[in-house]
């Protein structure tokens, strides 16, 4: 039932997933993957809560659930609780040094606290291991260099998370961003420089 419901959540079907998780969690209410998957599929609903609480459940049933750490770390850090994004962050990239979503997160949190060149640190690693067709990971790459003055390269960022798969938040802070730059580019600001 599981299996059904990871094919059906990866297909966009996620009624059908939610139907298959709850047979599962009747026979095993503490089966963390399950638990998970719900978690995942309750964050798309405008109330994160709920889908916050089956997360934190997961881990309370299995404190090795990577999948579970790095959505609460974009739980934490949707709602601006960047320390407790980069602590779970910490503990996914602990249990799988290897997951590219857990950098993008702590990328994310160390941006948010002002921290550009230990965020840009991260989101390369998160580049690195297989994010880069991921048009996130190239605005929230964008977001490190534009306090860093490196104009030139932040503009390259957001011109191919523009380039990637399309979603219309996304779209709109890096339309936004390419916009500061062109008022950056102005000849008097250039003459300033």
């Amino acid at each position: 039932m599981y299996r059904q419901a990871v094919k059906d959540f990866n297909a966009d079907k996620y009624d059908r997933a939610e139907k298959e998780l709850d047979e599962a969690l009747q026979l095993d209410p503490e089966y963390a993957d399950a638990l998970t998957l719900r978690g995942l599929i309750q964050l798309r609903d405008p109330d994160i809560s709920q889908g916050q609480q089956t997360l934190e459940r997961a881990l309370q049933v299995d404190p090795s659930e990577t999948a579970a750490y790095i959505a609460l770390a974009a739980v934490y850090n949707h709602q601006g609780r960047f320390d407790d994004a980069m602590r779970v962050s910490e503990k996914s990239l602990s249990l799988a040094p290897h997951a590219w979503q857990a950098y993008l997160e702590m990328a994310k949190a160390c941006i948010a606290k002002s921290m550009y060149q230990r965020g840009l640190k991260f989101i390369r690693q998160a580049e690195r291991l297989g994010g880069s067709t991921y048009s996130e990971v190239h605005l929230v790459k964008a977001y490190a260099l534009m306090p860093l003055k490196l104009y030139k390269e932040a503009k390259y960022e957001l011109q191919a998370s523009l380039a990637r798969k399309h979603d219309a938040n996304l779209d709109d802070q890096a339309q936004q961003m390419l916009a500061q730059l062109k008022m950056l580019d102005t000849p008097a600001t250039i003459a300033q420089r």
